[in-house]
């Protein structure tokens, strides 16, 4: 089977402390891959360092063919993020966040117009796509994100407990786009906390121990948008008149 994901002897320390602990494990084209366990379990660590954000203090990892180590940017041109917290810019329009990102990866701007309003509409986001994020909900903000991190079609997609703060229909939504997105022979790698249990579900052959670690943020965007990083603004509010443009 050809792999999407492939992490051998992964490994991590904090000064004294081991967070990720020789991890290997490989996921397959078309697959989604649950990657559990409790919080400070090492997942956002692993995901940081599969997404270009981290260097691991050992072992190898390849994402979309590329070794993420030795060519980040290659790797981070195939994937998509939604990070565990909002990192959609409060002070632009839901529009012009997917247009920002739609550009830094290099979508062609037919192709991005075409996506950014199908995305929207999918997501129930398309009446309040001229509206600023600061005004969103936490629901809101978190099917944008999914949008931003749809928006150039990723091979594969790295979720981060994508659907706190969803409602049972948008979680619904969610989890077909992910199944649409298997269908097409691309990746999800859904993110999420293991509850009730003292021992984290991690990938066979793993050696993970828990550990504490935070958030990280979409690998293609500037550090700081929640606290209002400027943007160049220029044509970015170019939206469709109608439904149909």
């Amino acid at each position: 089977m050809e792999h999407a994901i492939t992490v051998q002897e992964l490994t991590k320390r904090y000064e004294d402390v081991t967070a990720v602990d020789h991890v290997s494990f490989e996921v397959g084209k078309g697959e989604i891959f649950g990657f559990l366990g409790p919080n400070g379990a090492g997942k956002t660590t692993t995901i940081k360092i599969l997404t270009g954000l981290m260097k691991p203090d050992g072992g190898k990892t390849f994402v979309a063919g590329y070794d993420v180590l030795k060519d980040p940017i290659g790797a981070k041109q195939h994937i998509g993020v939604v990070p565990e917290a909002s990192n959609a810019y409060v002070d632009l329009t839901a529009w012009e966040n997917l247009v920002l990102i739609g550009r830094l990866y290099g979508v062609p701007a037919r192709k991005l117009r075409e996506s950014c309003t199908s995305l929207l509409k999918e997501f129930g986001l398309y009446e309040v796509r001229d509206k600023l994020v600061r005004g969103f909900s936490k629901g809101m903000k978190q099917k944008l994100l999914l949008c931003m991190a749809l928006v150039h079609d990723p091979e594969v997609l790295f979720l981060d407990e994508p659907t706190s703060g969803l409602d049972v229909e948008s979680s619904r939504l969610l989890r077909e786009k992910n199944n649409s997105i298997q269908r097409k022979g691309e990746n999800g790698f859904p993110l999420h906390p293991q509850h009730g249990g003292s021992k984290p579900a991690v990938p066979p052959n793993s050696h993970n121990k828990p550990r504490s670690n935070s958030g990280h943020r979409h690998p293609g965007k500037p550090q700081s948008p929640e606290h209002g990083a400027p943007v160049p603004r220029s044509d970015l509010q170019q939206t469709p008149r109608s439904a149909g443009a």
